[in-house]
């Protein structure tokens, strides 16, 4: 082969090359105006974004409604909503799934004479407190608890729901002024709302954080 016909032959060579090249780039450039990257939707009813950055789909949950303390929320479709006590409580409403308890929340009327009175003077008075002054107490009380390995965390003044609340994370045991319990990480809200006083005892994952972000007041 003379270097005329080599250098034909090697120019050739660079031209389908570069025509191959220029191919594969068009290819490509028309597979992503197919499948054009995902963005979420950040107005889509149907999934919440929980502080754990994970989502969840609520679209086939159900909806729980208590018209006595005015509030609702949603729960997946495989849970259960009641008394997680060995006597069913109409102030103690809990939600489980996969019977693991997700939350417990706790309601006080002080207008209620059956609460009241089992309660007794002492606990109600305590009952009774403002809320801020509540919270003071439950975390004074916890914080000088002597288990072994608790941990508490100091009061979070958040806004839930639209309102005021406070938060205090909890670990080890839970102590308030009708008795105490043991437990993993959790998290306790408190809030008000008209007269009555709510505490909501909380799991520590995003499943319990997705359905007490449904949670609101109907009336």
């Amino acid at each position: 082969m003379n270097s005329k016909n080599l250098i034909i032959l090697i120019i050739s060579i660079i031209i389908l090359a570069l025509i191959g090249g220029g191919v594969v780039w068009y290819l490509k450039m028309q597979r992503q105006e197919v499948n054009p990257a995902v963005t979420e939707d950040v107005n889509q009813p149907e999934e919440i974004i929980n502080q754990q950055s994970e989502i969840i789909n609520t679209e086939d949950w159900l909806t729980y409604r208590n018209k006595e303390y005015g509030f609702e929320l949603r729960y997946p479709i495989n849970g259960k909503v009641g008394s997680y006590s060995p006597v069913e409580r109409s102030d103690l409403i809990s939600v489980y799934t996969a019977e693991e308890l997700n939350f417990n929340l706790t309601v006080y009327n002080p207008n209620d004479e059956i609460v009241n009175r089992d309660l007794g003077t002492e606990k109600m008075k305590i009952r009774n407190m403002e809320l801020d002054e509540y919270v003071d107490y439950i975390w004074n009380l916890n914080k000088e608890d002597d288990y072994p390995d608790k941990k508490v965390g100091e009061i979070q003044e958040i806004v839930f729901n639209n309102s005021k609340a406070y938060k205090i994370e909890i670990e080890g045991s839970y102590k308030n002024e009708t008795g105490g319990h043991l437990l993993d990480k959790r998290y306790f809200l408190y809030f008000s709302k008209n007269d009555l006083k709510f505490i909501i005892e909380l799991e520590d994952d995003a499943l319990s954080e997705t359905i007490i972000s449904t949670f609101q007041f109907i009336n």
